[in-house]
């Protein structure tokens, strides 16, 4: 069994021997791939883990308003009801609702 030691903290974890013989036969693969980029577009990478992290996916700038508008209104500065506030939780059942089927936001709360 092969020791892999987290090198940046004071604590030591030890993947198990489980863990060790799992293989990821699509890792293999994409690893593997040879694909030319196309000129005209963007490479949008598309790979294990956080997509985020590459830029690709950035939050629109209605969120971040909104998000900042709240934070300013300091009226969300502690803990909401624990499944939501009233509002988001409406607007959630308006926008997921159907003419065959209207959403209760407060069904499963």
């Amino acid at each position: 069994m092969s020791e892999i030691v987290a090198e940046d903290h004071d604590w030591d974890i030890r993947p198990s021997d489980s863990s060790l013989r799992t293989k990821n036969p699509i890792r293999a693969i994409v690893d593997n791939m040879k694909v030319a980029p196309h000129p005209d577009k963007d490479l949008i990478s598309l790979s294990i883990g956080d997509p985020t992290i590459f830029g690709n996916f950035k939050t629109h700038s209605t969120v971040v308003d909104g998000g900042i508008e709240s934070l300013q209104s300091v009226k969300y500065n502690g803990d909401s009801h624990s499944c939501g506030y009233t509002e988001s939780r409406a607007a959630g059942a308006k926008r997921f609702s159907t003419p065959g089927g209207t959403l209760d936001c407060w069904r499963w709360c």
